[in-house]
């Protein structure tokens, strides 16, 4: 998340191969807990890495396509930005103050024929995904597992279950 040095990189980048025309923001870290539990080191280092790297990399190419009229910026946030995931609450804001700021950003640049996309994945079924949700489930008293509570015994990675959760607003 260091400016010049991202800076340095693009141009570095640009005089090898060309001007940058696509840029996928994908960066993100997380320092799972609540406010109760999270140091103010780990507030730092989420949002200059979850926000600070995304501005520093959208700020590095965007005046050029805004010179060449053409530029694409896609950023790929989260769906916690739309229902925050108990227990992720930093690594939540911080995605939702960078799908926030370049959804201001695109307003101002598509006139030049830059567009800035936010992209908002869902739950990817991971042990450690399955952990924070578990973890959120105990947390508002239930004994047993997320998919347990929605389902009675849903067992975990049947895609049909994943479908029915995602489809009933839950994933």
């Amino acid at each position: 998340s260091d400016f010049e040095a991202v800076k340095r990189g693009v141009e570095t980048i640009e005089k090898e191969v060309g001007p940058v025309d696509i840029l996928v923001n994908n960066a993100g870290i997380t320092r799972d807990g609540t406010i109760h539990k999270m140091t103010f080191e780990q507030w730092q280092e989420v949002i200059a890495t979850n926000l600070g790297s995304c501005f520093n990399l959208s700020r590095a190419v965007i005046e050029g396509m805004r010179a060449r009229k053409f530029g694409r910026i896609v950023n790929i946030t989260s769906s916690s930005v739309l229902a925050p995931i108990p227990g992720l609450d930093l690594s939540s804001g911080a995605r939702a103050g960078l799908t926030a700021f370049l959804s201001g950003v695109a307003r101002k640049v598509a006139h030049s024929g830059v567009t800035i996309n936010n992209l908002l994945p869902g739950f990817i079924a991971t042990d450690r995904m399955w952990s924070v949700l578990d973890d959120g489930a105990r947390a508002g008293g239930q004994e047993d597992s997320f998919l347990s509570v929605l389902y009675g015994t849903a067992e975990r990675g049947r895609t049909n279950v994943l479908r029915r959760v995602r489809y009933q607003g839950y994933w």
